[in-house]
């Protein structure tokens, strides 16, 4: 992050507003999503090979086990507007949509259960131990002044500051300590 970074930079580290190398930058939307998990892994090499490309049915390795987890985080940075005041200070609004997910120690067996939608409609056995699982959606509109406040030919030092006002959409609360199902 720079002072290249605009208006993005806001939310990371506010005093880069101050100093941008933009007069005034606006954003009209973008989004970030980040999904992570030990259930499916991924060999590198299999993205770049030749031929037919990418299938995430043959290159995706499954990895069920009585643990997996699960977790996924978004941000959709909604119309948002960066100025300069001067060469020294600058302020910015922005608007943020996020949301995170987390789902722990689930059943790997359980899981592609779910996902293949019981098609075999077999038995199965499941044993998760602290099992949890949290979700929660959140908007935040922020304001933000920055000012650098000492500057000389090897060193700059910057500050700044956001007041946000946060609003909850919902969250969603789950937890066992033992989840059972033998036959």
């Amino acid at each position: 992050m720079d002072r290249y970074a605009g208006v993005h930079g806001v939310p990371f580290n506010p005093a880069l507003v101050s100093g941008s190398a933009y007069r005034v930058d606006v954003n009209i939307i973008s989004s970030s999503a980040y999904l992570s998990t030990d259930y499916l892994g991924l060999n590198i090499q299999s993205v770049f090979k030749g031929g037919a490309g990418f299938n995430f049915d043959d290159d995706l390795e499954r990895f069920p086990s009585d643990a997996n987890n699960f977790f996924l985080n978004t941000d959709i940075l909604g119309p948002s507007v960066l100025f300069n005041l001067g060469q020294k200070s600058s302020v910015a609004l922005t608007t943020r949509l996020r949301g995170a997910f987390n789902l722990s120690n689930i059943s790997g067996q359980f899981y592609e259960s779910i996902a293949d939608g019981f098609i075999d409609g077999g038995d199965f056995d499941i044993n998760m131990n602290e099992f949890a699982g949290i979700g929660h959606i959140w908007g935040e509109i922020g304001a933000t002044y920055g000012q650098v406040l000492l500057a000389n030919e090897r060193n700059i030092l910057r500050g700044g500051v956001t007041l946000k006002y946060l609003a909850g959409g919902g969250g969603l609360f789950t937890n066992s300590q033992s989840l059972k199902r033998e036959l």
